[in-house]
């Protein structure tokens, strides 16, 4: 999973260890939401 989420970003959740990443379309005003893991489980 490492390199499929290619193009997205990713934000911090809880604590520094959690990340959610995700991918926004600015011309449809859109949210995709990829993956939610632990940092160590990469």
């Amino acid at each position: 999973m490492r390199y499929g989420r290619k193009g997205t970003r990713e934000v911090y959740v809880g604590s520094k260890s959690f990340r959610l990443s995700y991918k926004y379309l600015e011309d449809e005003n859109t949210i995709y939401f990829a993956d939610f893991y632990h940092k160590k489980h990469q």
